[in-house]
């Protein structure tokens, strides 16, 4: 069986603004003197408040932040202070924006602009037009968030303010980047580095790292990405700057989410937690939350990341927070739809889609309508889920979101895909391949060049599709990518299965399987393991294939009892999905006369509630899945030692390590000692069954099979 990863579209948030409206640049500098003369205790109460307002939005308490500047601008305003209370609007407009309240930071920010040209204050106007430019952005104005940081620019290299000059390139460079125009990004990114670091603003050249790395992570080049996202680290770290430390720490998380290292990413985003929560950075508690969230998800442990998912929804509710509320609950519906409960999902996509919409800022629509299009796929509602991208790729192409527009093509290639309409499936691949090269993902790349082959390998054209699926294999192993290599040699084998090619199918679903055990992706082990047993039955090696189809069994049971809190209707929904596994395992079982066990695998096939029941009537034990005898168990522990070894080959090979002749020596050992251990397995069966009547005519199975599910127990 092929699978792909191209339909809900979960992603990391990363700091830099593009989902989540708080950003990680620095406030504003926040005014500390003032020109008139004031009474000395009313300027140092001034003062308090300014350094009480910068406190509480570092620690991320925006509201209180929020109330404090109010205070101060009241007192600005009553003594006429027009230069203070441009600067203190200025502050305001960062903080309005952070709490997603564009229309009162574009207010604020405009009166900004319009007393400080009121003034002549050159420096003044310049900071709040970027800061004006910052909201534009949020917005996916993109053309005027350009126009107002090119003023910025100007004004200030007009005054000599190179700390906003710096700041500004910064930020010019990050509306290029959501516009998926990654070279242009890099470029004004570079051009601020040198200025920031030429004025010693070691907070500027924190920031401007922690940028280059987010452009090369959405490249899909995590190697570069991760280096810069040290540097900016070791930075932060130095300054003691802890906000910036997090957010850094969170974006290595999502680094190593994107290569399938999910036990290294969750302990970023587990240090980057702990961080917020003692400096009281709630939006950053939220997002830390969040993206541990999806670290589970991608490990298949769905319940697991909705409790994550409602952690940071519940805190970006109580901040106030509208667009990480709708984010977070878009993400909770992607997780419901991963438990193949799509009715859920669908409630949690709208209500994400009412904020967003009354936010304003198109990419998270659009990012919603994709996840929403793939729930509607999933239940077969091709034409709602066709009509919704459709939607969604208006949006990205009205605001030049070219990898917006990439991600969407994509999904539509996978609808015709699923239409069995390959011809248009691969028109719409092409075009999300020759965009996503353009602009230089690497990662979305591969995945495309993957569907493509498997669209190729349905039409029979199977070298077209073998040269594909080899592209993409050697992208996502250069971009370090553990989690779509797997997918891509599952591909593979499949490509060979369905071509009878049996040897090869089983040496990629042994790779894949391999990689996916390493990154604890459950759900990509099991349906492995499957596609391994389907193989061995299809050989006549019906007592391997039975060891297979249990080890594959009792990996979803792990995940079913996760899932024993949850409705039944959501149990049964899915269980359907993997069904197949369960009744292909008894039948072999049936077949080979071990009626008990066949017993067993049915009864598992019952929703929580109802076997626990049995069970409780029966008084049989309730352990989970199904017990292997002692020869599986050796067979399987023998087959993952033959993978580790493998693995460890490929690697040895990739980098030239000077073990390679010692390490073929040693697979080759160990493959003749398994291959011994089948054989003997396979004799001892003969012999049994030329011994024992209990090993059944393969005709009477199906009758057998409605006695044993009519009678549990018997």
């Amino acid at each position: 069986m092929e699978w792909g990863r191209w339909g809900i579209g979960v992603i990391g948030l990363i700091w830099l603004g593009l989902l989540n409206p708080a950003t990680a640049l620095s406030m504003p500098p926040l005014p500390k003197l003032v020109q008139r003369p004031v009474p000395q205790n009313q300027r140092e109460a001034e003062q308090q408040l300014l350094e009480l307002a910068n406190q509480q939005y570092t620690q991320g308490q925006l509201t209180q932040a929020l109330s404090t500047l109010q205070q101060s601008l009241a007192t600005a305003q009553a003594r006429n202070d027009r230069q203070a209370t441009a600067q203190i609007l200025t502050t305001l407009g960062l903080i309005h924006h952070s709490l997603s309240q564009y229309p009162q930071a574009l207010e604020v920010l405009q009166s900004a602009v319009q007393i400080t040209d009121s003034l002549d204050d050159l420096q003044g106007k310049g900071r709040a037009l970027n800061e004006l430019g910052v909201v534009h952005r949020k917005l996916a104005q993109y053309p005027e968030a350009i126009n107002l940081h090119k003023q910025a620019l100007q004004i200030s290299q007009q005054v000599g303010d190179r700390l906003n000059v710096g700041r500004t390139l910064n930020e010019l460079g990050a509306v290029y980047t959501e516009l998926g125009q990654y070279a242009k990004s890099l470029e004004f990114q570079q051009q601020a580095l040198p200025i920031v670091r030429q004025i010693g603003d070691r907070l500027g050249e924190g920031r401007v790292l922690n940028s280059l790395g987010v452009i090369y992570g959405y490249q899909g080049d995590y190697a570069k990405a991760e280096a810069f996202y040290q540097s900016s680290l070791r930075i932060r770290r130095e300054l003691g700057d802890q906000l910036g430390e997090a957010r850094t720490l969170n974006n290595l998380g999502v680094v190593y989410d994107n290569v399938g290292n999910y036990a290294q990413a969750r302990a970023f985003h587990q240090q980057a937690l702990k961080i917020r929560q003692a400096i009281g950075d709630r939006a950053g508690a939220s997002l830390s939350l969040g993206n541990l969230g999806l670290t589970y998800i991608n490990q298949g442990e769905y319940t697991q990341a909705l409790k994550y998912y409602q952690q940071a929804l519940a805190i970006a509710r109580q901040i106030g927070d509208r667009a990480s509320e709708a984010y977070w609950l878009a993400s909770i519906g992607s997780a419901y739809s991963y438990l193949d409960n799509y009715g859920q999902a669908l409630e949690q996509y709208q209500q994400a889609l009412v904020i967003q919409k009354a936010v304003g800022v198109k990419p998270a629509i659009g990012h919603t309508l994709n996840s929403l299009g793939a729930a509607y796929d999933s239940l077969g509602q091709y034409s709602k889920a066709l009509e919704i991208y459709q939607q969604a790729l208006e949006i990205y192409q009205a605001i030049g979101d070219q990898a917006g527009i990439g991600r969407t093509l994509s999904n539509i290639g996978g609808i015709y895909d699923s239409l069995q309409q390959y011809t248009a499936a691969a028109t719409a691949y092409q075009q999300a391949l020759t965009l996503r090269q353009k602009i230089g993902d690497r990662a979305g790349t591969g995945a495309t060049l993957s569907n493509l082959g498997a669209v190729y390998s349905k039409l029979g054209q199977y070298p077209q599709a073998l040269q594909l699926y080899h592209q993409s294999l050697a992208i996502h192993q250069e971009i370090g990518d553990q989690a779509q290599q797997g997918v891509v040699l599952n591909n593979i084998g499949a490509m060979y299965e369905r071509q009878q090619d049996y040897t090869q199918a089983l040496e990629y679903y042994q790779r894949a399987l391999g990689i996916l055990q390493a990154i604890g992706d459950r759900t990509g082990e099991q349906l492995t393991l499957s596609n391994i047993a389907a193989i061995l039955a299809q050989q006549g090696q019906s007592e391997l294939a039975i060891a297979f189809y249990k080890r594959s069994v009792n990996v979803t049971e792990s995940i079913r009892q996760e899932l024993h809190q949850l409705p039944r209707v959501e149990q049964e929904a899915y269980l359907q999905t993997v069904a197949a596994t369960y009744r292909a395992l008894a039948d072999l079982l049936l077949i080979e006369g071990r009626l008990l066990e066949a017993q067993q695998v049915l009864e598992l096939l019952k929703v929580h509630e109802i076997r626990q029941f049995t069970r409780e009537v029966t008084q049989a034990g309730s352990e989970p899945g199904i017990s292997l005898n002692p020869t599986e168990t050796t067979i399987l522990g023998q087959h993952g030692s033959l993978i580790a070894l493998g693995q460890q080959l490929d690697r040895c090979k990739r980098d030239q390590c000077s073990q390679l002749s010692q390490l073929n020596d040693q697979l080759q050992g160990l493959t003749e000692r398994y291959n011994q251990l089948i054989q003997t397995y396979e004799r001892e069966i003969r012999r049994r069954r030329a011994e024992d009547d209990a090993f059944l005519d393969p005709t009477k199975v199906a009758k057998l099979r409605e006695i044993v599910e009519a009678q549990p127990y018997t």
